[in-house]
Formats: structure tokens, sequence, C-alpha cells
């Protein structure tokens, strides 16, 4: 309680008094308050409003239903306004707080619980928190200098490190873009996109579209859904491992015009392509004669070719090598001496050159007299050097007697056939052949 004034006088008590700084009446132009000996004080006042260059304080509630401007540091324990609050400094607030507005141009220093029953938001979109569901936007760059911890340890994020932990279930709906994912337990993820390094310690379960770019697994992995791999041709696979099973492909018939398999190019890096059944098949092929022809031997080159049986292969291989069988059956009735030969592409191979003047692959047999029948010669060369592309193999005979008219061969059939026509009974006919198979080296 204050001293009173009763039975004091004007003299004794009037610099003890409040005044305005002059004699005039109130207006809205602000006064400062003084007391009678003229000492100013902190407070000025107006028909408008109150304001103070100094320290503020109320022991009790304060209501304010205008604006309250702060200019400086304000500790209120408790703090209510039904109008706009503006505060330019720092605010403390150690009690509960009703505010219907608050303007904020300092700091906000809240040592308790900041709740709020309805939406918050900053400069209206930039940082926002949905009061119903909770949901939080950041639209700009979101800044912790210090450790981020939710519930002590549910979610934690070390300043230092940058290293996050979460102890329940990681759920993510939509892309997720990480440098480094290193995951100790179950982690589900609806999409992962783009991990250059990732470490999965436990069981990894994405159940949407994922796109890795790089991916090391020491433990078993295991892909449910369609998988590419790679989305280039100068994209590298690489299968360390030499045990590759695929229990699920079923046997099938193999179409070998039109199936295809994967095979590693040698000559290309080792890379993979894909080929036809018949291009790695080896091939067979056979020219058969089941007629008859006559051939007269000359002395010029390799001979004259039996041209029934050219035979031409292009090898499907470029290590490939060729097996040519030739089966021969005619007569050729007390010839000069001769033999056969056989070329590729023009050239003689398989022939014996050691200096002979009648020399070939093999002989031609000639008959003495009082044989009719038919002889039978069979040729096999081994040629382990075919061109690439196209080989033409031609069997030629070869005589040392030419022009005589006993170098005339008789090719599937036998003498009596050729001087004596009407004895059906004693003619003999037969068919001849030339093979060649082909070997994949």
């Amino acid at each position: 309680m204050g001293t009173p004034l009763t039975g004091s006088t004007v003299s004794s008590t009037y610099t003890s008094l409040l005044k305005t700084a002059d004699t005039t009446p109130f207006s809205s132009t602000l006064k400062t308050i003084c007391d009678g000996a003229g000492n100013s004080s902190k407070l000025q006042v107006s028909t408008l409003g109150v304001k103070s260059d100094g320290t503020f304080e109320s022991q009790g509630a304060a209501t304010l239903s205008s604006t309250l401007a702060v200019t400086g540091a304000t500790t209120l324990s408790s703090l209510s306004t039904s109008g706009n609050a503006s505060v330019g400094g720092a605010l403390n607030v150690t009690g509960a707080t009703t505010l219907a507005g608050l303007t904020m141009t300092g700091n906000l220093s809240v040592p308790g619980t900041l709740s709020s029953t309805g939406n918050f938001a900053v400069n209206t979109n930039k940082f926002t928190v949905t009061s119903a569901s909770g949901n939080t936007a950041v639209a700009g760059t979101l800044d912790s200098a210090g450790d981020f911890k939710v519930a002590t340890n549910k979610f934690t994020v070390a300043a230092a490190t940058g290293n996050t932990a979460v102890a329940g279930t990681l759920g993510v709906t939509g892309a997720s873009n990480l440098s480094t994912l290193n995951v100790s337990g179950l982690s589900q993820l609806a999409e992962l996109d783009a991990l250059s390094d990732t470490t999965v310690g436990g069981t990894l379960v994405v159940t949407g579209a994922t796109t890795l770019s790089s991916v090391t697994a020491s433990g078993n992995a295991t892909l449910n859904a369609n998988t590419t791999l790679g989305d280039a041709g100068t994209d590298t696979l690489t299968i360390n491992s030499d045990n590759v099973t695929l229990p699920n492909v079923s046997s099938a018939t193999i179409d070998f015009a039109n199936d295809t398999l994967l095979i590693r190019d040698n000559s290309a890096s080792n890379k993979v392509r894909t080929a036809t059944m018949a291009q790695i098949t080896p091939q067979c092929v056979q020219t058969i004669y089941q007629s008859i022809q006559s051939y007269t031997a000359v002395n010029t080159g390799p001979g004259t070719e039996i041209s029934v049986l050219t035979t031409s292969i292009t090898p499907r291989s470029s290590g490939s090598k060729l097996l040519i069988t030739i089966v021969l059956n005619y007569c050729m009735f007390q010839g000069h001496r001769g033999v056969f030969r056989l070329t590729r592409n023009g050239t003689e191979i398989g022939s014996n050159l050691e200096g002979a003047s009648l020399y070939g692959i093999a002989p031609v047999y000639q008959a003495t007299a009082g044989f009719d029948g038919i002889t039978n010669t069979v040729i096999q060369f081994y040629d382990t050097s075919p061109v690439a592309g196209l080989n033409t193999y031609k069997i030629n005979v070869f005589s040392a007697g030419a022009g005589s008219i006993f170098t005339v061969l008789e090719l599937n059939r036998n003498l009596d056939d050729v001087g004596n026509g009407p004895n059906n009974f004693d003619r003999a006919r037969t068919s001849s052949t030339m093979t060649i198979q082909e070997f994949l080296a």
C-alpha cells in the first residue's frame, strides 16, 4: 500500500505527483510522464495509446485488446491477447500463452510446449503444418546444425556424420534418390530409384519399379518381377559364378531354322551375341548322281571334271574343318594309267607331290581283258584349311594316255552296258556321291 496524501500540503507532495512534460491536455501526440519536480519517466501516453521506452513488467495477468508493439527483450509469465501482438525483439514466455494474433520481427523463445490447434504456416506456404493430418511441407531447405531425434532413438540423424537410424519400418511410397543406403534389417519400399552405393545386411523387398545404378550382393538376391539389366548396348553384365541354373525353363523341340541362343564372342571382348541354331549347327551337304555319264580323261591341269558330283559349301564358323567323302562307281576298260585329283576352288588338294609324273589323291582302276564289272573307289579328305565363304570341291580324272579311246571313264555302269546294248541281263548300274561334313572347331 502506498503513502496517502491525506493531510498533506501541495508544497510537500507535488514532487511525487505524475504529470505530462507540459501543461497542455492529452492529445493524439505522445507526451512523456514526469514527476512534479520535472523528472521524466520512460512512459509516454496519448489519447491513442501508451508507450514505454524502458522495461515493461506486469506482476499479474495482462490482457491487451489492441496492438502490443515491443522492440526490446520481453519476458512474460503468461500472455493473453485478443488482438494483434507485434514483437520486434526477443519474446520469452514462461507460462501459458494465448494469442489471437502474433507478428514477430525478432526472436521467439519458448522453453515449454508450443501448441496450436489450427494450421501452422510460415510466409503462406514456405513451411506449413496441417493441423488435421500433421502433414508438413517445407518449400525451402530444412537445415539443422545439431542432431535430429524423434522419441529419443526412434528416428535419429547425427549432425556430425549425417548417419540416419530408423528403429521402425521405413515405408517409401514414391521415388527415392539415395547416394548410399545401409539396411541391417527388413526394408519394404514401394519404389526405389537410383542408388549409387547400397548395402543391405538383411532382406530388401521392393514392390515397385526399381532402378539401380550399381548392385553388389554378398548374400542371396531374388527378383520376383520383370527384370531388365542395362539400358544400352554398351552396358556390361558380369557373372563371376560358373554355376548358373535355369530351373523353370521348359524343354522344347529345337527349330534349327529359327531358334536362337546366346554365345560369347571371343573376338569381340567376350560380348554376348545371339545366333540361330542353323548358324552354329555343323552342315552336311551331299551331291548324288543316279544316272550314267561318260568322261574322257586328259593329261592337262587337274584333268577332266566329273561335273555331276561337284559340290559347294559355305562354312558356318571361321575355324571349321571339312570332311569330303567321294564314292565313285565306274568302269574303264584297259585304259592307260590314270588318277583322280581333288580341287578346292580350282586349287588341287590332297595329291601326292613326290615328283612322279602321274600323281593324284587316288588311282583309277583299269580293268583287264575279260572283266566287265563296275569298280568302286572311295576317297576321303579332311580339309583343315577351307576358305571363308564359298568352297567348291571337284573330283577330276587325269590320264597319261589322253586321247586314246581307252581313257574313257563310264560313270555308274559296266562295260556290258556300254558295248552290248540289247543284252539287258548283263547290264549293271549304280549311283555315285560326294558328301561334305562340317566340323566346328
